[in-house]
């Protein structure tokens, strides 16, 4: 399955997992599913219906607003959706340009701001014996080395288990009062913790762990917690090949399993 192809299937896949009311899908509301990869499909399990998960991988970028995402072919759609996530990711702004249709456009950061809140996590039950205060990463990364997975965040808690060197993980989230700890998550149940040192950031291993497997609900609890995060606003500005500019202001927080939508 081609790259391209492959974007679109997992993308149109995290559409079918929000628990919305029944309705047709428009035209933009598939163009939009198209861009939100692998975020949409861990969301699934980690959600609460009302936001549409966004990987934070560049292979599969953020999202496609709807007004813009009509006048783009499906390259047009993947450099956008890449630097939707970029601009999301680094607070910085971000611009494309896509020679064979004549297509560009770039995404401004309009605003930044930090969020505390509370809420509730699923867990892998005999892996996390509870969930500290986190900040919410929603990345992936991947081990530097061998590292043993704990059940809490600390070398006084018990090894529940370990990532081989080089394998890909999703982060949840750095424990506050700890932030060389990491928790972890596996198909978007939280799995244990880490120390951060060893790991690496690697946006590219977000396709990787969107293939992960998910763990038996019967195996999964929910866990109340504390969180912090950062919510963006970005402005979608996309030039036809026309000349005409086209433009759509977003707005999205940073949350357990990437940027969602808000």
């Amino acid at each position: 399955m081609t790259r391209t192809i492959r974007l679109v299937f997992v993308g149109l896949m995290s559409l079918t997992l929000i628990s919305c009311e029944s309705m047709p899908l428009s035209k933009e509301l598939m163009g939009t599913g198209a861009g939100a990869a692998v975020g949409g499909v861990i969301g699934g399990l980690a959600g609460d219906g009302n936001v549409l998960a966004i990987g934070a991988g560049v292979l599969v970028g953020g999202f496609i607003g709807n007004r813009v995402g009509k006048y783009l072919d499906d390259r047009d759609k993947e450099l956008l959706a890449q630097s939707t996530s970029e601009a999301l990711s680094t607070g910085s702004n971000q611009s494309f340009d896509n020679s064979e249709t004549g297509v560009s456009g770039e995404v401004i950061v309009e605003s930044s701001e930090a969020r505390s809140d509370s809420g509730e996590i699923p867990v892998i039950k005999d892996r996390v014996e509870s969930v500290p205060p986190l900040e919410l990463v929603g990345e992936p990364y991947r081990a530097k080395k061998k590292i043993n997975v704990r059940g809490g965040p600390g070398t006084d808690y018990a090894v529940v288990g370990s990532l081989p060197s080089g394998d890909p993980v999703h982060v949840v989230g750095r424990v506050k009062d700890q932030r060389n700890w990491f928790m972890i998550s596996e198909g978007g149940a939280g799995s244990g913790f880490v120390y951060g040192q060893l790991l690496k950031r690697d946006l590219d291993a977000a396709e990787e762990v969107a293939e992960q497997p998910k763990p038996k609900r019967a195996d999964v609890a929910k866990q109340s917690y504390d969180y912090s995060t950062q919510c963006r606003t970005v402005i979608q500005k996309v030039k036809k090949s026309d000349g005409e500019v086209v433009q759509e202001k977003i707005k999205a927080c940073r949350g357990e399993q990437g940027w969602e939508a808000v």
